[in-house]
């Protein structure tokens, strides 16, 4: 099923053990055996011996990851939330007057330069957007000097 698989099940002789063993897919987890809609075991592998047909099921819960925002300063951002397994999560970063966007980290490494940054749920998270101050524009000055009948052109550069 969706939640993951069970291996085990088939035609058995009266008297033989049963094993059930269920494998959860990622981002659910084993929560139970059930039969007729009654919990009859939380164990896995399950083991019983067999002296009937019998359905059992495997109940698998889906499991629920918080992914968190939060601004290093100098700007906000938004996104997150608690999501499962496999979601697409948007984070969005909006820098305040002055400054830019850089990136976002998690413990320190760069996942990502994109703003928007959109990616999948895997697990619990703390996403940090950061901010720089937005460099100023470069501006040229001419200051034209004539003397003694020349044109003498000096620049400056500043950033």
């Amino acid at each position: 099923g969706i939640g993951g698989t069970i291996t085990g099940s088939g035609t058995y002789n009266y008297g033989a053990t049963c094993t059930l063993t269920a494998t959860p897919n990622a981002g659910y987890e084993f929560r139970r055996w059930m039969e007729y809609g009654e919990t009859i075991s939380t164990s896995n592998p399950y083991s019983f011996t067999v002296n009937s047909d019998r359905t059992i099921t495997a109940d698998f819960n889906q499991l629920s990851y918080t992914v968190s925002a939060t601004s290093s300063g100098n700007g906000s951002v938004s996104g997150g939330g608690t999501d499962h397994y496999g979601d697409s999560i948007t984070l969005t970063a909006t820098p305040d007057s002055g400054y830019v966007f850089v990136d976002w980290t998690e413990g320190g490494s760069t996942l990502s330069s994109s703003n928007p940054y959109i990616f999948s749920c895997t697990g619990n998270q703390t996403i940090v957007g950061n901010f720089a101050a937005n460099p100023s524009k470069s501006s040229i000055y001419f200051l034209g000097i004539y003397i003694s009948g020349f044109f003498r052109n000096s620049s400056t550069v500043s950033n």
